[in-house]
């Protein structure tokens, strides 16, 4: 292995499609699916082989989207081909796609598989890769909790899924909620009395619902020690001016996810002071572009 991967270039990229089958069905604002497809690819540079995955978001799948797949692969593959592997990750990546989309994922994708062989090459594990490259703080100590998902259910169910998580270990549990806020709310009560005081409990709306409904419902909240709520209203707006308003009147913390998979709307979530939280989902932003919004939220240059 070495510590200078600067004249390595990416020698060859394979991929192929995959299908990942779930246990039950999985539902969130925007459809319900039973299997998660994915594209894998494999980057290789020097003999060391990165992967990478794409996983084609809920509404994507082969079946309707398969020929367009096929046909945007090759031209994404071309601009990696050739490059060095280690060619800076601040530079600002040019958008073959828009975010939220099969396309974001492919990129996604295939930049995780090349930073993954240029981890390799450099002797890090990827974390530690990434975390170099975009020159954040990588504390070994610190623990991010994977959360068990309680999907869109009525109280009883919700609380007897949620006691089924807890057993099997987790100590966070993600709950989607929408519609009737006070049948959400009924929900939230149920699942923490199941659960007891000492789980972190989330909530994720999904844009689901209008100032009013939303607002209802996190005041409802209040009793229940709701670590966070991500994306409460259908339209946050491009300037965020009513989650900015909402996140002043909530007893419960908000989060922004769907709203801002690009730089430029996080820069205008931070100017607007409209949430506490930033999810950052690569797959849904490109890799290069979710670093720099790390970044950004955390104070620093993008």
């Amino acid at each position: 292995m070495t510590n200078d991967t600067g004249g390595v270039v990416i020698s060859s990229v394979r991929w192929r499609r995959v299908a990942v089958p779930f246990r039950s069905l999985v539902s969130n604002a925007q459809a319900t699916y039973r299997t998660r497809e994915s594209v894998l690819f494999e980057a290789v540079s020097d003999g060391v082989t990165g992967i990478g995955e794409a996983a084609l978001p809920a509404g994507s799948s082969f079946d309707r989207d398969g020929d367009v797949i096929d046909a945007f692969i090759p031209g994404l593959l071309e601009s990696t081909l050739g490059r060095r592997i280690a060619a800076p990750w601040r530079d600002q990546p040019v958008h073959l796609f828009e975010p939220a989309t099969w396309q974001a994922a492919l990129v996604c994708g295939l930049e995780t598989a090349v930073a993954d062989a240029a981890a390799s090459l450099a002797g890090l594990p990827l974390h530690r890769w990434l975390a170099r490259e975009a020159d954040v703080d990588c504390n070994s100590s610190s623990v991010i909790e994977a959360n068990g998902l309680v999907d869109l259910v009525q109280p009883e169910e919700a609380a007897s899924a949620a006691l089924a998580l807890a057993a099997e270990g987790f100590h966070t549990i993600k709950m989607k909620v929408g519609g009737d806020p006070n049948v959400a709310i009924a929900t939230v009560a149920a699942l923490r009395a199941a659960i007891g005081p000492d789980i972190e409990l989330r909530c994720d709306a999904n844009q689901s619902w209008d100032y009013d409904s939303a607002r209802t419902f996190l005041r409802g909240c209040a009793p229940y020690n709701i670590a966070l709520c991500e994306e409460p209203l259908a339209s946050p707006g491009a300037d965020f001016g009513a989650l900015a308003r909402l996140r002043v009147e909530s007893p419960v913390p908000l989060a922004i996810d769907e709203s801002t998979r690009t730089l430029a709307a996080l820069e205008a979530a931070i100017r607007a002071r409209a949430a506490e939280v930033l999810v950052v989902k690569p797959m849904s932003s490109g890799l290069r572009e979710g670093l720099a919004m790390v970044r950004r939220a955390r104070g620093q240059k993008p």
